[in-house]
């Protein structure tokens, strides 16, 4: 058909076992393509606010994101996006080491990381992409200190599992 790259993106895939993720890869193996698998992780906290606020704009959704924010940080449909500890570990039982990247928001729109990711496919870095910016959401209303230390202790085990397995994530997204 022509085509020599191609991906699918969605936070829904986090969701996925093991035995799904498999059977993924290999439908794509039985055509003949190559597999990469690309995760990109979010500082927790952030990835719900944010996600929060593309909602709200999506579904035209108005109040509080404090409120919503509080609301849904830990419904089973957020934690299961949001707990990169177990999706990564997931994604090691089906994906060999050349077959994954695991790469983070706050440093992808830097050259370093574009030349990382573009080595990884196999093509050519466009550094110009670093000044693409898709679905970004303005933050418009403020989220209590309170609230996001409450977030950020809900989620300790993911903050701790990146720090330990992917230690840039300490400068990233600070330390707890």
């Amino acid at each position: 058909s022509g085509f020599c790259l191609t991906g699918d993106i969605s936070p829904s895939y986090a969701v996925l076992s093991p035995n799904q993720l498999r059977e993924i890869k290999n439908k794509i193996l039985s055509i003949g393509a190559v597999v990469k698998c690309i995760y990109l992780m979010r500082d927790p906290f952030e990835r719900c606010w944010s996600a929060l606020r593309m909602n709200y704009r999506l579904n035209q959704v108005r109040g509080s994101e404090e409120a919503g924010l509080r609301r849904v940080y830990a419904s089973s449909q957020w934690r299961a996006r949001t707990r990169y500890d177990m999706v990564c570990e997931n994604l090691k039982l089906v994906f060999m080491e050349s077959e994954l990247y695991f790469g983070f928001y706050e440093n992808m729109f830097l050259e370093t990381e574009i030349i990382r990711l573009s080595e990884f496919l196999g093509v050519q870095p466009n550094i110009s992409h670093a000044n693409t910016r898709v679905g970004v959401s303005e933050k418009k209303q403020r989220v209590s200190n309170n609230l996001k230390m409450e977030i950020k202790d809900y989620y300790a085990d993911v903050y701790n599992y990146c720090f330990k397995n992917f230690p840039i994530t300490k400068n990233l997204w600070g330390s707890q």
